[in-house]
């Protein structure tokens, strides 16, 4: 499947709280644990967003947090690349 960026989250106040895009990571907001954005790759299955968690992982990348059902009614989970940029799979599927 081609890689296609469809959302970049900004942690900042007037958007989306720094510290709940953090917290939805999984991640510390202080520190190297958060930088302030993430990349969003949405998807149309739960198969396909396994399939990028392990695609990025055999590339070098991290998991963050394990791909699961969301509260929303979702599936996501998120990876660091190898330069820690933080990615977020998911679908509403």
């Amino acid at each position: 499947m081609p890689l296609q960026v469809t959302a970049i989250m900004l942690g900042v106040a007037d958007l989306y709280e720094w510290s709940a895009a953090a917290q939805d990571a999984g991640v510390s907001p202080e520190g190297s644990g958060f930088r302030g954005v993430s990349f969003h790759y949405i998807v149309d299955s739960t198969e396909a967003v396994d399939e990028i968690m392990a695609s990025a992982v055999a590339a070098g990348g991290a998991i963050v947090k394990e791909a699961a059902p969301s509260q929303w009614a979702g599936y996501y989970g998120y990876f660091s690349d190898p330069d820690g940029h933080l990615w977020k799979a998911a679908t509403s599927a």
